[in-house]
């Protein structure tokens, strides 16, 4: 009997295996497996040797013959397991950095429209808060020009707010804005 490669024994014909992942489907091409006789005519082959001479020999005829089990050779179980295992660790790379180019568009993405957003909410943002600045002017300035001593005064009662708390002392001279104020409104 001839030497036949181990596709020969394992499949039957050229047919595309179906796997799983397009990538594994791909190396399988890549290997060009080209299966000449196949399972069933290595079959066949050893039907028809086990056959020669045993009806003559012992009276009876082996019907039909079938390959169970396919056992490797001690020494080549591991590489061929390192084989299969460095197939799958680079299928499972491919998607892990394919995943990780997706997760890099889809944040750059998010961030440009995250940014155009907030750029958007500061240009609304500074408009009202300019629009608010102006009609505030435009109602100091009605106010002033009608009456520029409330004006005055009230301006000064801010500044007593922001400046003036439980524990300031103040030291006033008698010309200054603060005492002027102080002294038209305390009894006499």
């Amino acid at each position: 009997m001839e030497d036949y490669p181990l596709n020969e024994v394992l499949r039957n014909t050229n047919r595309k295996l179906e796997y799983t992942t397009v990538e594994l489907e791909k190396a399988e091409i890549d290997k060009k497996v080209k299966v000449s006789h196949g399972r069933a005519s290595l079959v066949g082959e050893i039907n028809k040797m086990a056959n020669e001479g045993l009806r003559d020999r012992y009276g009876m005829e082996l019907v039909d013959v079938r390959i169970k089990h396919v056992n490797y050779v001690q020494a080549v179980i591991p590489k061929i397991f390192d084989r299969m295992r460095s197939e799958r660790i680079r299928i499972a790379n491919k998607y892990e950095s394919e995943g990780r180019r997706e997760e890099a568009e889809i944040m750059g993405y998010m961030k440009k429209e995250l940014e155009k957003i907030e750029s958007e909410g500061y240009k609304i943002a500074t408009e009202t808060r300019g629009e608010a600045d102006a009609e505030a002017v435009k109602i100091y300035a009605d106010a002033y020009g009608k009456d520029p001593d409330f004006y005055s005064f009230t301006k000064t009662l801010e500044t007593y707010e922001k400046t003036v708390d439980d524990n300031t002392r103040l030291y006033l001279s008698t010309d200054s804005d603060y005492y002027k104020y102080i002294d038209s409104f305390t009894e006499k």
